[in-house]
């Protein structure tokens, strides 16, 4: 009879695929395949009638660009092992690869919109879908999703094992990863606002979820059997979660439920046999059907007073659930809402209570404490139905809704361990009355290898840090050496001639001349520069001059003591200078020792507060250009690696900082 049964419901799904396949009499035919022209005079297949192994679906038949994988196309096509679906589809229709069953490889184009149901049913031989990006894929209607048998998610051909929802992104569709057991870790930004229907149903892998703060709505069953979770936060953004949302994610330790939800909705955490520790916050105002049946390791549960209901079957199965707080607001206890809470010891109750239904408390062998906040009148007036025997086993305490004045914990048990992208949570048990509670653990520091491209005086170098631990890095960039210099007289002066003085860096192929001026004869009056001992002096008719000198548009520093020009730094009248190797005093920015230094009109070394071409910058008292976060007077600013005062918001290390229009940062 069950075969008959079963074959019936085969018969009843093939006739449902079939019924949405157009056959049509006038189908064109190119090559392996028939097609139909639309009406925008694009091409939809309607059958492949090859024998290949590896299928590519043509961007164009007879001219016409394909644009669709029309219903069945595909059907039962045994010969394929993989099919490349090219960038110009834009829907595969229903049951178009329908048990292909040898199909080991999929590569879907980027422009798919749309993949209709069936379309890979009993294709069990899929390894792998390959995409050319995560934004591409989440632009997919998925009605059947290939993921389901394949598993495993390839973008470019490396395997996927980490997902970061893009920014263009703002709804996660359903069924969107459905199965795919080859992801770790997701993280859904900001700008996503809904997650889908089992957009990450049996992703059995998947360790670590991070659900962004503008995530409004959640919905059926998107985590559910994510076997390796353990812990999750719901952010506040959170409005409304459907169903069975973590269904059978039988590792799921702990879980901060948003302040903004007000239903645990009907088997939201149903069969998550590790979950210890649940705030239920104040916003909720129903429990419902099976919300936490079968959670065995759940010790203690604290209804808030807003709670008006619990559904049935809500705390069903609940084997390790010593003590049950009901808030003042509970009317109702359904049918077998704490059935099978075998150690269930203590239960407090609020005197609003009106009805225990059937079974409530129906297995609850070791039902010792009721603490009740009414009166005994009170407790005599609320409808308690059949088969709740363990109540009338316990003893009623009246006007008391605490068996534990001050709690007791144990010494916890970390349940989420700390790492350098996130907190860990450490769970804490009253050892009198079995209530928990969850502190954090703070993050651990990055821990990095690095990798250095040295620079040299014709560029910049870098440095790779990379965190040994998670996927963050970030590039130091080390600034280009100075130029290593060395003359040569490339043409001697004479006295009726200049020379020439050729420097070429030893470092690369730069290079530049220098005049030599041309020797006085002998015996003339020395004028002008003269090379004496290695050294150059000015001379005024034979007169060796010192201090200040403008020569040829350009000023020189000589010796106060013996007149021979200076190069290098030099400090004048209480202000430092800096000249080059030819003597000439510069100005403007100069970059000197791998630090940068600005100089005036007069060529003064310029310090503190300095605005140049209508920015600011900012001078150490030795003149150097600071970058960076600086301390000055009190306050705290940022200067770009230009030295640029910065006054618009920044991102640095995760956080963002504000600076007001004079620079000074408003959140340090």
């Amino acid at each position: 009879m069950k075969r008959r049964i079963s074959l019936f419901l085969s018969i009843l799904m093939l006739l449902s695929i079939m019924s949405g396949i157009s056959f049509s009499a006038n189908a064109e035919t190119s090559g392996d395949y028939n097609y139909s022209i639309n009406d925008d005079n694009t091409v939809v297949i309607t059958k492949y009638n090859g024998n290949d192994s590896v299928v590519t679906i043509p961007s164009e038949i007879e001219g016409y660009p394909v644009t669709g994988i029309g219903a069945s196309s595909f059907y039962c096509c045994d010969c394929i092992t993989s099919v490349i679906i090219s960038d110009n589809i834009l829907s595969i229709g229903q049951a178009a690869f329908y048990n292909c069953s040898n199909l080991k490889s999929i590569t879907i184009g980027k422009n798919v919109k749309e993949i209709k149901e069936y379309a890979f049913y009993y294709c069990n031989g899929l390894t792998g879908v390959n995409i050319s990006s995560i934004e591409s894929w989440c632009n997919i209607s998925l009605e059947d999703n290939p993921l389901s048998y394949a598993h495993s998610l390839y973008c470019n051909g490396d395997i996927i094992t980490e997902i970061i929802i893009p920014d263009s992104i703002f709804s996660i569709k359903d069924n969107a990863f459905r199965g795919c057991t080859s992801i770790t870790k997701v993280i859904i930004p900001d700008n996503v606002t809904s997650i889908g229907k089992r957009a990450f149903d049996r992703c059995t892998n998947l360790e670590s979820i991070t659900i962004g703060n503008g995530v409004k709505s959640i919905g059926d069953e998107a985590f559910y059997m994510c076997l390796g979770i353990k812990s999750v936060t719901i952010p506040d953004s959170v409005t409304h979660m459907d169903g069975y949302v973590f269904l059978d994610c039988e590792n799921l330790v702990s879980v901060r439920i948003s302040n903004n939800l007000t239903e645990v909705a009907l088997g939201t955490f149903r069969g998550c046999t590790s979950l210890k520790s649940v705030t239920i916050p104040e916003s909720v105002t129903e429990i419902g059907h099976y919300s936490f049946q079968g959670c065995t390791d759940l010790t203690n549960i604290t209804i808030p007073d807003g709670v008006t209901w619990i559904y049935p079957d809500a705390f069903r199965d609940c084997v390790n659930l010593t003590i049950a707080t009901l808030g003042n607001g509970v009317s109702v206890i359904d049918e077998n809402a704490f059935c099978n809470c075998s150690n269930l010891i203590d239960l407090i109750l609020g005197e609003n209570l009106i009805q225990i239904r059937s079974g409530a408390f129906n297995g609850c062998t070791k039902l010792s404490n009721i603490y009740y906040s009414g009166s005994e009148k009170s407790w005599n007036n609320i409808y308690i139905a059949g088969e709740n025997g363990s109540i009338s086993g316990a003893q009623i305490h009246y006007e008391k809704l605490n068996p534990c004045e001050v709690h007791s914990w144990n010494e916890g048990e970390i349940i989420t361990s700390a790492n350098c992208e996130k907190e860990g949570e450490k769970l804490y048990i009253c050892t009198v009355c079995g209530t928990t509670h969850i502190e954090s653990i703070e993050k651990l520091e990055h821990d990095y290898n690095t990798a250095v491209s040295e620079p040299a005086c014709n560029k910049t170098g870098f440095k790779i840090y990379d965190c040994k631990n998670c996927s963050y890095s970030y590039i130091e960039i080390i600034p280009m050496k100075e130029h290593n210099y060395v003359g040569e007289v490339t043409k001697a002066a004479t006295t009726t001639s200049t020379g020439i003085m050729t420097y070429t860096c030893s470092g690369c192929d730069a290079s530049y001349n220098e005049v030599i001026p041309m020797l006085d004869p002998e015996p003339q009056t020395k004028n002008g520069w003269v090379s004496e001992n290695g050294n150059w002096y000015f001379y005024k008719d034979n007169i060796v001059q010192k201090g200040w000198l403008k020569d040829g548009g350009k000023w020189y520093l000589l010796s106060t003591s013996d007149g021979h020009m200076l190069t290098g730094w030099a400090k004048s009248g209480g202000k430092w200078y800096y000249l080059n190797k030819s003597g000439v005093m510069q100005t403007g920015w100069q970059k000197i020792s791998n630090k940068w230094y600005y100089f005036n009109s007069s060529g003064a070394m310029q310090t503190g507060w300095q605005k140049i071409g209508g920015s600011w910058y900012y001078f150490n008292s030795g003149g150097a250009m600071v970058t960076g976060w600086q301390k000055i007077s009190g306050k705290w600013y940022y200067f770009e690696s230009s030295g640029k005062m910065r006054t618009a918001n920044l991102t640095y290390k995760g956080k963002v900082y504000r600076f007001n229009s004079s620079g000074a940062c408003l959140n340090p």
